[in-house]
């Protein structure tokens, strides 16, 4: 979100785990059929240009398998 964490709840209890900070503002989110995994979609702001990217997540852990920048060459 705007506050650059990520926030999951554990649709089993209805309890929020623990937050997860992001680099960037994330705009969209996917779950992977399975749910194991987390794909989130943000923009890097570096002056007046966004740098999309994208982040795979393993759900389980809250923590970044893999990450996409797109840097536009810079």
């Amino acid at each position: 979100g705007s506050d650059r964490r990520l926030l999951l709840w554990d649709v089993r209890t209805g309890r929020l785990t623990p937050s997860t900070p992001t680099r960037n503002q994330v705009y969209r989110l996917a779950f992977c059929p399975d749910g194991a995994r987390l794909v989130t979609g943000s923009n890097a702001e570096r002056g007046a240009y966004d740098y999309p990217s994208l982040d795979i997540w393993d759900v389980a852990t809250a923590r970044p398998i893999v990450s996409f920048r797109y840097d536009n060459g810079q």
